[in-house]
C-alpha cells in the first residue's frame, strides 16, 4: 500500500497511526487465521479492525 510513497510521505503517513507503524501482512495473516481457527468459536457478529489503532 505504500510502496508509491516517498521515505518522507511514508513517515508522515506512520505518525498518523497510534502504533507510528504500518501493519505487516504476516500481522494481517495472524487475525485471518485465528477468525478461521476454533479459537474464535465464540466471537460473533463483530468488525476486527486490523490497523494499528488508526481508524478513519
Amino acid at each position: 500500500m505504500t510502496h508509491a510513497l516517498t521515505d518522507e510521505q511514508r513517515a508522515k503517513w506512520a505518525e498518523l497511526i497510534p502504533l507510528r507503524r504500518g501493519g505487516s501482512p504476516d500481522e494481517v495473516a495472524k487475525v485471518t487465521l485465528f477468525l478461521a481457527s476454533d479459537l474464535s468459536s465464540y466471537v460473533s457478529g463483530q468488525v476486527i479492525n486490523v490497523c494499528g489503532g488508526m481508524n478513519t
